[in-house]
């Protein structure tokens, strides 16, 4: 019962994300820091280049956003291998388990996951699972399902992921944005490094301040949750929504 899911594009998802906002009641102005991780933090750039209100502050944490020459077509030999590794790897992911624990006990000794924190994964576990719908259905699925996953990963090195002209808006508000990233690793396995632009501060102006962090992979909230911690609590107002 695997779903045929066609390739995604990441824009609309800005878009949503905006929508939620407004359909909680949320003014930009009532975020103190919009943060997001990987695609997130593409997805949190792009939304606060669309908004007419600037945010307070961004916290893009190793965002999938490339150098301009890592885009296609034609794509660089590199982009095409990690985008046909991480497909087949994520499709071949197990969708079906007998609950959370059993899921936690099959991944914990796994990478990426082994070298995640443990409470992160046990989250991961708790809360990324659909139980049994049915008398018919016993296994628990995962709710984002390897074939949607698998969809949204070639997105990121087509044109249509490229983000210059957002990145010019942001620079021109002097939006406050941080960055963290991982280093960068040609010809590395799949989110063994960042995919992060090293010259994306420089892009967004005056108002960006670039953390290289330099003993870690792309899953930096994963395996680094306190330091995340700290850098919300750091850039957060007291009386504003952190999301």
């Amino acid at each position: 019962d695997t779903p045929v899911v066609e390739q995604v594009n990441w824009r609309p998802m800005a878009s949503a994300l905006l929508a939620a906002l407004a359909a909680v009641g949320l003014e930009p102005q009532d975020v103190a820091v919009l943060a997001g991780h990987s695609m997130g933090g593409w997805i949190c750039a792009v939304a606060a280049a669309l908004s007419l209100q600037p945010f307070p502050g961004l916290l893009l944490i190793d965002p999938v956003i490339q150098p301009l020459d890592k885009y296609g077509p034609p794509f660089t030999s590199e982009s095409d291998r990690w985008a046909q590794v991480v497909r087949q790897m994520t499709e071949r992911r197990r969708d079906a388990f007998e609950g959370p624990a059993d899921m936690f006990e099959r991944f914990k000794g796994r990478q990426p996951y082994a070298v995640w924190h443990p409470q992160v994964l046990r989250d991961y576990c708790d809360h990324g699972l659909s139980a049994p719908s049915s008398g018919r259905e016993s296994s628990w699925r995962l709710l984002c399902r390897p074939a949607l996953e698998a969809s949204l990963y070639p997105a990121a090195s087509r044109w249509d992921a490229e983000i210059s002209q957002e990145l010019a808006v942001l620079a021109q508000r002097r939006q406050p944005v941080t960055i963290l990233r991982a280093p960068s690793i040609e010809g590395g396995q799949p989110f063994e490094g960042s995919q992060t632009d090293p010259a994306l501060a420089a892009r967004l102006g005056s108002g960006a301040v670039d953390i290289f962090m330099e003993h870690v992979n792309h899953f930096i909230p994963m395996t680094h949750p306190d330091e995340i911690a700290k850098h919300l609590q750091r850039l957060a107002s007291p009386a504003r929504s952190c999301l």
